[in-house]
């Protein structure tokens, strides 16, 4: 006689000197993660009794700063199914924060605030500096990252152009070349 499978357990006696009959079940799972196969969210699952179909819809759960490839995922099963929700970076906010150098000392002013968007852990990339009359900009980290919720802040600083003023005095004398940063009063 062949040995019974390691796998299959033994009927247990319910006490009549009757097997129990054995009940058996599949699972349904639904996996979330992300493009590179991180987790995402935690899995979804259910256990039913074979021989009988499972259908419902589930929605997809929200992770902030990513768009799931289905927003809700029909499970309709009859045996063992596995299901995998991808999620991808949304587009999301971030802020930029402009200052400009001080006239009088090398301390900057923020004198701008803007809103802008790009997706979740991207680089929020080169050009975001504006152009100011006297300034020139200074450079920024162009590899910060996006954060998936808003909270990313670019600070573009700008420093005053120098000039120096030659005076022409027909001939006279007694005042010295003035170098001033850009905005300085002259007296």
């Amino acid at each position: 006689a062949d040995p019974a499978p390691v796998n299959d357990p033994a009927p247990s006696d319910n006490g009549e000197g009757e097997p129990e009959p054995q009940i058996s079940t599949y699972t349904i799972l639904i996996k979330y993660q992300f493009a590179d196969g991180r987790q995402a969210a935690n899995p979804w699952s259910a256990t039913v009794a074979a021989g009988s179909t499972y259908t419902q819809t589930i929605t997809s759960p929200v992770v902030v700063g990513y768009t799931p490839d289905k927003p809700t995922v029909e499970v309709n099963a009859s045996a063992e199914k596995t299901y995998t929700v991808t999620y991808k970076p949304a587009e999301v906010e971030f802020t930029v924060k402009h200052y400009q150098q001080n006239v009088t000392n090398d301390l900057y002013t923020l004198v701008d605030t803007e809103t802008k968007t790009g997706y979740t852990e991207s680089a929020v990339g080169e050009q975001l500096a504006k152009t100011y009359p006297g300034f020139s900009a200074l450079l920024y980290d162009t590899t910060t990252k996006i954060a998936a919720d808003g909270s990313t802040e670019v600070e573009i600083k700008y420093d005053r152009y120098y000039y120096l003023m030659n005076f022409d005095l027909d001939g006279g004398y007694g005042v010295e070349p003035i170098y001033a940063r850009y905005g300085a009063p002259i007296s």
